[in-house]
């Protein structure tokens, strides 16, 4: 760096006293300054003869070709290689470099030091990045929709989402498939359906296409005039009639014209034209019956109930066809020979009709090992006018039953007494070994034992039975209860809580008339 500066001095023809030059040699030496050129510097400073004489340089004729009072600045320092002066402005970056920043930095280096930026931390912006930023949508001058509330399966009442156009138009084709489409005029004469000029593709016949009858003709055997619709009742219908709907423009009758209509009560113009309205018709009618002959009725009354001694106007089957009879019946006497008729000689054969029931609500309880009369389960069918001997009766019995022991066993037994004679067993099952029980119904409860008690099991029984008799007869059920505890019939042996149950008991005979 000295020897920089003694060619610095040099250039500008400044001399300096060879003292002062080797005092600041010097000093430099003593701060460990020495280096190559520094050494040729003082080899040269040694050499070296002040020819001015002591104190102070001496008198030069011109500066950088400046004679007088000279003034110095950059513009007189030449440019070269490694003598270039630095402005304030850059003294001062120069002053402030330190660290890694040596003031010499290229973008490589920069941006090594500097990292890419990242999501966790700051950085230098990469090319890619710029163009990826730099693609982002600009700020749109709208409310964005949300692309998940696109809809794209089926419409339905959401009022967020928003169907596609795909969607909007299969669900319009689906909603107007098979409605009327008017596919216009139709020449029928050549008496079969239209095969072309449909909806569908290429012009296919589909479901609810119309043409209207421009021709006449005969369609599957029906005349078509012209004015008819020809309707398609299924897509693709061919020639088949029962595919094909035809309405004529026609009512099909000729319709009465309303100015005909006669309100006369006495019907005088005695048209072939008129008609008479249906007030005019009563008012006619009613002037026509005889209202003053006690002879032929005694009371003619509008009333919504009769009464017995109000009496009907009729004709006597006796008299003779120019010779009209009237009677008088009164409807006591009516009903008297319609319930006369009801009876079973009247009635076809296989009627059915009610012959007595009983509707039991009460409980009853037994712990007998042998039959005992169920109490209540009891009805009597009476000696009815009509009954014959070949009717037969349906006997039908629903109830529930439960036990407290888990080892019970229910059954029940059907007897009948004709005219007041002794009972006697029916409904009988065949003989089983073991001398088991032959009876109408089992009503052994079954299931989980340790849940008798609580379970209350529903029973039914059918039978139909033929006494070959027109007296009064009685029916009646028993019950059995085998092995152990007591037998409830019509509700649940435990009651500690809620969940038991109680029903009621039917007992029914129906008559079957033969």
């Amino acid at each position: 760096m000295i020897a920089e500066i003694v060619k610095w001095l040099d250039a500008f023809g400044i001399n300096k006293k060879l003292a002062d030059l080797r005092s600041d040699v010097d000093a430099k030496a003593s701060a460990s300054y020495v280096d190559t050129q520094d050494a040729a510097v003082l080899a040269a400073a040694a050499a070296y003869t002040d020819t001015h004489g002591g104190g102070g340089g001496g008198a030069v004729s011109s500066v950088q070709g400046q004679t007088g009072a000279v003034t110095l600045d950059t513009s007189d320092i030449a440019d070269s290689t490694d003598a270039r002066y630095v402005t304030d402005a850059q003294r001062t970056v120069i002053g402030n470099t330190s660290g890694t920043n040596s003031g010499d930095e290229t973008n490589a280096t920069i941006k090594t030091k500097l990292g890419a930026a990242s999501a966790s931390g700051g950085g230098y912006l990469s090319s890619a990045d710029w163009t990826a930023f730099d693609a982002k949508q600009a700020a749109l001058a709208y409310t964005a929709e949300n692309s998940s509330n696109k809809e794209n399966s089926v419409l339905d009442t959401s009022t967020t989402k928003y169907p596609t156009n795909a969607l909007v138009k299969a669900s319009i084709e689906a909603a107007v498939t098979g409605l009327i489409d008017y596919r216009g005029d139709y020449d029928a004469s050549g008496n079969a359906f239209p095969a072309s000029g449909g909806s569908g593709a290429s012009g296919a016949v589909l479901k609810g296409d119309v043409w209207i009858a421009s021709v006449a003709g005969t369609l599957g055997g029906v005349a078509v005039k012209v004015g008819d619709w020809i309707i398609a009742k299924v897509d693709s219908p061919g020639s088949t009639a029962s595919n094909w709907s035809l309405i004529g423009k026609d009512l099909g009758y000729v319709p009465e014209d309303s100015a005909n209509r006669d309100t006369d009560g006495a019907l005088g113009a005695n048209s072939d034209s008129k008609y008479p309205s249906q007030k005019a018709t009563k008012t006619y009618a009613d002037g026509k019956l005889s209202k003053t002959g006690a002879a032929e009725i005694s009371v003619m009354t509008n009333k919504a109930t009769p009464l017995d001694a109000d009496v009907l106007l009729g004709e006597d089957s006796a008299s003779s066809p120019t010779a009209f009879g009237k009677i008088k019946i009164t409807f006591a006497a009516l009903a008297s020979y319609v319930l006369g008729k009801l009876s079973a000689s009247y009635l076809p054969a296989g009627t059915v009709r009610l012959a007595g029931y009983v509707n039991k609500t009460d409980v009853f309880s037994t712990n007998s090992s042998s039959y005992t009369d169920w109490a209540g389960v009891t009805l009597t069918v009476s000696q009815t006018s009509g009954r014959s001997n070949n009717s037969k009766f349906r006997l039908s019995l629903t109830s529930g039953v439960s036990n407290d022991s888990d080892n019970s066993f229910q059954y029940v037994a059907l007897f009948r007494s004709i005219n007041g004679g002794s009972f006697a067993q029916i409904a009988l099952g065949d003989t089983i070994p073991n001398s088991g029980q032959r009876c109408w119904i089992d009503a052994a409860i079954g299931g989980t034992a340790g849940n008798y008690p609580f379970v209350l099991k529903n029973f039914a029984g059918d039978f139909v039975d033929a006494p070959e008799t027109s007296n009064s007869i009685v029916y009646k059920c028993q019950v059995i209860r085998t092995v152990a505890g007591t037998a409830y019939f019509g509700r649940s042996a435990n009651t500690s809580d809620g969940n038991r149950s109680s029903i009621p008991t039917v007992f029914l005979a129906e008559e079957i008339l033969q």
